[in-house]
C-alpha cells in the first residue's frame, strides 16, 4: 500500500513540475525574438504579434535651410535631414543633404552669390579706330561651357511638386522632372539639342513639355530645343512612374544640353527600393529551433526552474524519509 501511494506521490510531483517547465517555456516564447514595428524595435511572440516596446528609434527630423547659393540659372539652399527607423531588427540613423529650389532667375538675370540680379553686357571700347581686333565682350571671353547652363530637379506626387536633387522612390511612385537650360552668353545660342538619361526602373515617361508646351512624338533621346536668346531660360518638363522595385539601389538622372561645341550636364540623384525609417509591420514566425535557442538564453528562466526542482527533490526526499 506504501509503495502505492509513493508511486503516485511521484507521479502527481512529475505532473506538477511539468506544468511548470510547460509554463515557463510558453512565457520565454511568448517574447522570444526582436523585429522591427512601426518604425521601432518590439519585442515579438512566437505567433509573430508584437509584444513590447524595446526601443524607441526616434523621428525624422530636419535642420533649417542654410545660405542660398547660385547653381546655373537657379537660387538654391540646401539643409541636412535625419532619417530615423528600424532595419535589420535595429535602430539605424541616416542622413542626407536636402537641396531645395528658391527661384529661377528670369531672362534678363542672372544668379550671382545667391541672388538674381540684373545683367547688361559690358562693351570694351576699341583702343583705336578702326579696331585692329574685333570689338570684344566680357561674356564672349568666358569658358564655353558656362554659355549654357543646365539644372535638373526632380520631384513626387506626394511632394506637391517641391523640386528636389536627391529622391527616394518606391514602387509605383509619380515622377516628375524639370530642367532649366538657360543661355548666359550676350549672342543666341542655335541648334540646341537636349537629352536625358533615366534609370530603368522609371518607365512610361510622357508629357514632354517646353515651356509649358506640350512637344507630341518627341523623345528625351534627342529633342531639339532650336535657337535660345542671350540670358534667356528655356524649362523642359516630363514625367513617368516606377516599376516593381525589389532592389535597393541609388541611380543618377543626368540631363545634357549641346549645340557644336558648347555643351554642358546635370544630375540629381534617386534612390530605389524601402527607404529607411519606413514601417515595418510584417515580421516572419521564427522556427522552432530558433525558439528554443532563445529559451536557452533566458538564464533567469534557468534559474527559476532549478529552484523549482531542488524544492520538489527536497519534498519528495522528507516523504521517502518518513516512510521508512
Amino acid at each position: 500500500m506504501k509503495s502505492q501511494n509513493k508511486t503516485k506521490f511521484l507521479i502527481f510531483v512529475v505532473i506538477i513540475f511539468a506544468a511548470i517547465f510547460g509554463f515557463v517555456f510558453v512565457s520565454s516564447a511568448e517574447t522570444s525574438y526582436l523585429s522591427c514595428y512601426n518604425n521601432n524595435v518590439y519585442w515579438f511572440n512566437s505567433y509573430g504579434q508584437p509584444q513590447n516596446l524595446y526601443q524607441d528609434c526616434g523621428t525624422n527630423y530636419c535642420n533649417n535651410f542654410g545660405a542660398n547659393y547660385c547653381s546655373g540659372a537657379g537660387v538654391f539652399h540646401d539643409r541636412t535631414c535625419y532619417i530615423k527607423g528600424c532595419s535589420f531588427n535595429a535602430c539605424q540613423n541616416a542622413s542626407y543633404t536636402d537641396t531645395e529650389l528658391v527661384k529661377i532667375c528670369s531672362s534678363n538675370q542672372a544668379c550671382q552669390s545667391g541672388n538674381c540680379v540684373i545683367i547688361q553686357p559690358v562693351y570694351n571700347p576699341p583702343s583705336q579706330y578702326p579696331p585692329q581686333t574685333p570689338p570684344q565682350t566680357q561674356d564672349q571671353n568666358q569658358n564655353q561651357a558656362d554659355a549654357l547652363s543646365v539644372s535638373m530637379f526632380i520631384s513626387k506626387e506626394a511632394q506637391n511638386l517641391q523640386w528636389e536633387k536627391n529622391l527616394s522612390l518606391a514602387s509605383g511612385d509619380k515622377v516628375y522632372f524639370m530642367a532649366v537650360v538657360k543661355n548666359n552668353s550676350v549672342s543666341p545660342i542655335t541648334n540646341i539639342i537636349f537629352k536625358a538619361d533615366i534609370p530603368s526602373e522609371i518607365t512610361n515617361l510622357d508629357n514632354i513639355k517646353v515651356d509649358n508646351i506640350l512637344r507630341i512624338g518627341d523623345n528625351l533621346s534627342g529633342l531639339n530645343l532650336s535657337a535660345i536668346q542671350p540670358y534667356i531660360a528655356k524649362i523642359i518638363t516630363f514625367d513617368g512612374k516606377t516599376q516593381t522595385i525589389n532592389i535597393q539601389s541609388q541611380k543618377q538622372v543626368t540631363v545634357n544640353a549641346s549645340s557644336g561645341k558648347i555643351s554642358n550636364s546635370d544630375s540629381s540623384s534617386v534612390s530605389f527600393g524601402a527607404v529607411l525609417g519606413s514601417s515595418t509591420n510584417s515580421v516572419s514566425k521564427p522556427s522552432l529551433a530558433a525558439t528554443i535557442v532563445n529559451f536557452f538564453k533566458e538564464w533567469y528562466l534557468w534559474i527559476l526552474v532549478a529552484i523549482v526542482a531542488i524544492f520538489i527533490f527536497i519534498v519528495i526526499f522528507r516523504r521517502l524519509s518518513s516512510d521508512k
